[in-house]
């Protein structure tokens, strides 16, 4: 969801495919410090006003962008986002300003 809104505002952040594959299935990934710190800055350098600009609950849904809820409760859909994108900035700043890898677990 926040990777369609990074597309459409031109932010080349891939979070799914970025770092390195630990598992052979595409299952764990992970990030170097270095990585975090890049990912942090960019963040950073992102208000969500940059994002919410591109929201588009019937595009999102049309393009089937997971998980496909902008079709239920549009308005309310925009305000978690800006929720989830809030933690996401602090997370990945929290672990650049400790040195700090990081881990994603990815299921399909």
């Amino acid at each position: 969801m926040h990777q369609f809104l990074f597309d459409e505002a031109e932010v080349s952040l891939g979070f799914v495919m970025d770092g390195f594959q630990i598992q052979d299935d595409g299952t764990l990934f992970g990030w170097t410090a270095e990585q975090i710190g890049s990912v942090a800055r960019e963040l950073r350098a992102t208000p969500w006003e940059r994002l919410a600009a591109h929201y588009d609950p019937e595009r999102m849904a049309k393009d089937d962008v997971y998980p496909n809820m902008w079709t239920f409760d549009p308005d309310g859909q925009l305000d978690w986002l800006e929720s989830a994108y809030e933690e996401l900035v602090a997370f990945f700043s929290a672990a650049a300003e400790r040195g700090h890898g990081a881990f994603m677990n990815f299921s399909f």
